[in-house]
């Protein structure tokens, strides 16, 4: 699974961790629901949810998805150190 943020997302993330409000952040992760996604159509939508609650479930998925969030995020968070001028 790969993820792939828009550049608003990318500087709202970095704007968010300068002004040091990270529990912003930890919020906006700790309530991300794939139950509450939403899909092109609603034809794709009703697709995707059904093969999730008839493989792996919800909470699996939620969990997936948000340790592949947080490795993006970690990515985003070393690019803030490197691009700090000295």
């Amino acid at each position: 699974m790969n993820i792939i943020l828009p550049c608003a997302v990318e500087t709202f993330f970095k704007e968010t961790m300068s002004a040091g409000r990270i529990s912003v952040l930890t919020d906006a992760v700790d309530t991300l629901n794939v139950r509450h996604a939403r899909a092109g159509s609603e034809k794709d939508e009703d697709l995707i949810k059904r093969i999730i609650l008839t493989t792996t479930g919800f909470d699996a998925v939620n969990y997936a998805v948000k340790s592949r969030l947080l490795d993006q995020l970690t990515v985003l968070f070393r690019e803030l150190f490197r691009l700090q001028p000295s």
